[in-house]
């Protein structure tokens, strides 16, 4: 009798936790699809998806150290991009593949019971990534493959040195979890006990090689970095850190942010049999913060990887250690509701944006008559530039506002410059001859609150003496100023 009870409740046990998996798995595939149905990409996206078109293998080194994407997303979408296949859909899909993937070895590997994985399944990073098409859901697939194989990290010294390197080659967020494992993994080969059966000198020595070759890989792509213009000012850097703490009307946000703190801040009363994953913690989220603080304003996509980096934390602690003091306890139930909050995060209205809608729909309405055309957009990086892969069979050039053509790098190098119209840039591309079939010159610029005051906008006219150009104003929009150019 006793036995039947016990087969009994192993069955419930086993069917409520298959149960809770499907049901996830199913209502995670219905929602990220369905919204990925319903939206069309935003700036960095199509940039990324141009980039890898457009630029040469060594380029894309070059592009990188401006752009803080590393080469291994470019790489995968180049051989749809540079044959312009399936745009947008197939960078989705593919953007997609690695988010699911990362969602079953979460299931699958992690020492998490069902609840916390549902959790975690439905927070607002996993959603992000998984319908944001961006190199995102790659660095979270391998930190979470890193996470499930930690625990024989040393028996696996070549796999996991490679894993942390391809970490670190999909973008400078991820390649700070990168840095810290590495530093992490050498202090403990260093530092192994003698009794393990390992030849520790050999380990050593093939997992140096590797972090070697990878760094210098990941040094020749963010070496100068640039840093964009609007991220120079360390008030304004200050201020967008301090807005993602500001008690505002939107409580789960806030609930989110403060259990979040306590955790990282606490962890040591969690991480009490092994500090290993304590210092992965404190050492990410410090070398973010200090990024978010001093160098790079720090976007919502950066922000989700807090609580990615707390996931992995707690993953790679669980692995060896059960939760034996009621401290540690508390502390599971704190990250529990930190992941039922985080659900509560979500905010459609600044993760969908696409690029600029109404002029993009004005060209492709028009395309017949911009045909044999050059069009110059401004500011450099408008999210117009979407309307680029869609015209690529279409005999029309586009260019930044610096005369830079988007079919090569130096379009992309500039971007993160400040944004002004290079009149001389455009007069030396007007008078290229090396696009003989471009008869026809113009310049789009949006009509926006925050250029209004930009004389090189609105007062295009007064510019011909000193240039060369005439901007003559050709047509208006609801949301753009088309000027024709005019050679003297």
């Amino acid at each position: 009798m006793k036995i039947f009870e016990k087969i009994t409740q192993k069955t419930i046990s086993i069917n409520y936790n298959a149960v809770l998996f499907i049901l996830t798995l199913s209502v995670y595939v219905y929602w990220t699809i369905a919204n990925i149905h319903l939206r069309i990409p935003f700036f960095d996206e199509i940039n990324a998806w141009n980039i890898a078109g457009n630029c040469t293998f060594r380029e894309l080194f070059e592009v990188s150290k401006h752009e803080g994407h590393f080469i291994l997303w470019y790489m995968i979408l180049k051989p749809f991009a540079i044959n312009n296949v399936g745009f947008p859909y197939i960078m989705f899909l593919i953007n997609w593949i690695f988010a699911f993937l990362s969602v079953l070895v979460l299931w699958f590997k992690s020492p998490f019971n069902s609840v916390i994985k549902m959790l975690i399944t439905f927070s607002l990073p996993i959603q992000m990534f998984s319908i944001y098409a961006r190199c995102y859901s790659i660095g979270v697939l391998i930190l979470f493959i890193i996470c499930s194989i930690y625990k024989e990290r040393i028996k696996h010294p070549i796999i996991y040195s490679l894993l942390i390197i391809f970490l670190a080659n999909t973008s400078i967020v991820a390649a700070i979890p990168a840095f810290v494992l590495g530093i992490l993994y050498i202090w403990e080969l260093l530092t192994t006990s003698k009794n393990l059966n390992i030849n520790k000198t050999k380990i050593i020595l093939k997992t140096l090689s590797i972090f070697l070759f990878g760094v210098i890989i990941a040094l020749v792509q963010v070496g100068n970095y640039t840093i964009p213009w609007y991220s120079t000012d360390k008030s304004f850097l200050l201020f967008k850190f301090k807005e993602l703490f500001t008690i505002a009307e939107y409580q789960p946000h806030n609930i989110v942010i403060i259990s979040q703190a306590i955790l990282i801040l606490f962890g040591f009363l969690f991480f009490t049999k092994d500090k290993i994953p304590y210092l992965f913690l404190i050492s990410t989220s410090g070398i973010l913060t200090f990024i978010a603080l001093r160098i790079y304003v720090i976007a919502p996509w950066h922000f989700m990887f807090f609580f990615i980096f707390l996931v992995c934390a707690i993953w790679m602690y669980m692995q060896n250690n059960n939760l034996t003091k009621t401290i540690q306890k508390i502390y599971y139930i704190i990250f529990g509701i930190l992941c039922f909050f985080s659900i509560f995060f979500f905010k459609p209205n600044w993760q969908w944006n696409g690029f600029h809608i109404p002029t993009t729909n004005y060209i492709l309405e028009h395309k017949d008559y911009y045909e044999n055309s050059r069009i110059f957009m401004f500011p450099p990086d408008s999210s117009v530039i979407g309307i680029i892969p869609m015209l690529k069979d279409y005999n029309i050039s586009f260019y930044d506002s610096k005369g830079n053509s988007y079919k090569f790098a130096q379009a992309y190098i500039d971007l993160w410059n400040p944004k002004r119209i290079d009149f001389d840039g455009i007069k030396k591309e007007v008078l290229n001859n090396s696009d003989k079939f471009c008869d026809k010159n113009y310049i789009f610029i949006p009509i926006v609150e925050q250029w209004k005051d930009n004389k090189n906008i609105f007062i295009l006219e007064e510019k011909e003496n000193k240039n060369g150009l005439k901007f003559i104003p050709f047509e208006q929009t609801t949301d753009v100023i088309i000027y024709k150019i005019i050679l003297n």
